[in-house]
């Protein structure tokens, strides 16, 4: 089977970046991963790779797989175990950089250690200005999401692969800390709401160089504690929650009515946020309603005409829809 030059291109770029043949394949949507091995001889691409030590490789691990937009339950088991493997190998890394001949012996060290103990997930040292690194790593329409954090309800519809769900886990975990308010991830499975959660360790680490665990993830903020929920819509107790609500992948969502119903318990008070945001899927499916305003029309006399944007609209920017309370994109 003749493949292009562009296939061949891709798939080499994948290859530099050590994407595994199998997963070369599932990417590229190729029978098989034997033309990969076969353009890997042909064409020296093993030569190309070049030796690197093994916090080298785990971090650039754990960056190809944060990339992945869909990730399997395995790819996310391993990104989770990645992370906590760096973790430990930077903390190993400057511990042995600090040691001094005067070291304090084991019993100094146990008693110092125990007196100084921090607090598990304490982010209660972080400002709003130590968010700026991570809000300069952002794209622009990223930050125009940001931009309308403030809307009680944002419905986005996007593309695949922009990078959403990365950026609502940041700004998720960004709000807990300033705020120390819940926030809650819904997603159509429990491996997808974990991706939410790989995430926001990853961000924690990279870019404030605090470990993050537990599931939920409960942090300590100088506003007390805020509790960061991942759930899947079949959770027979997610509206025992409440705070800010964010819907992966809700055009995906099998009875998204019920999951709508769900998500306005959470946050049924004012003062907390709803996102959507979702690939679309088909106009079959329920949710379809629900973005074109036909849901909020249904049995309304004096709805039916009122008009929500057109596509044209809302591809530059978005616009603030007053009678639906909420930002379409």
């Amino acid at each position: 089977m003749a493949y292009s030059i562009e296939l061949r291109e891709a798939a080499k770029r994948l290859y530099i970046k050590r994407f595994t043949p199998e997963e070369i394949r599932l990417e590229l949507a190729l029978p098989s991963t034997r033309p990969i091995y076969y353009w890997a001889d042909k064409y020296g691409w093993r030569d190309m790779l070049r030796e690197e030590e093994v916090d080298e490789a785990i971090a650039r691990r754990i960056v190809m797989l944060t990339d992945i937009a869909d990730k399997t339950g395995n790819q996310i088991k391993e990104l989770d175990m990645l992370i906590e493997k760096h973790v430990k190998l930077k903390k190993q890394r400057q511990q042995s950089s600090c040691a001094t001949p005067n070291t304090p012996t084991n019993t100094e060290h146990l008693s110092t250690k125990k007196k100084g103990r921090k607090r598990k997930n304490d982010v209660s040292h972080l400002s709003a200005e130590d968010f700026s690194a991570w809000h300069e790593s952002l794209f622009e329409y990223q930050q125009t999401m940001h931009a309308n954090l403030h809307q009680r309800i944002r419905n986005i519809l996007k593309s695949r692969q922009i990078g959403a769900t990365y950026y609502f886990a940041g700004e998720a975990f960004e709000q807990a800390v300033l705020t120390g308010e819940p926030q809650i991830f819904l997603s159509a499975s429990r491996a997808q709401a974990e991706v939410f959660r790989s995430y926001i360790i990853a961000i924690s680490q990279q870019f404030f160089e605090v470990e993050l665990s537990g599931n939920p993830i409960v942090l300590n903020t100088a506003h007390g504690a805020a509790e960061l929920r991942f759930l899947s819509t079949n959770s027979k107790t997610a509206q025992s929650y409440h705070g800010h609500v964010y819907i992966d992948e809700y055009f995906w969502i099998a009875k998204f009515d019920v999951l709508n119903k769900i998500a306005s318990a959470m946050a049924t008070h004012k003062h907390w946020r709803k996102t959507y945001f979702s690939t679309p899927s088909s106009k079959e499916h329920s949710a379809y309603g629900f973005w074109t305003g036909d849901h909020w029309r249904k049995g309304k006399a004096n709805r039916e005409h009122v008009p929500f944007p057109s596509q044209d609209e809302l591809r530059d920017g978005g616009r603030l829809c007053l009678i639906n309370s909420g930002v379409m994109w």
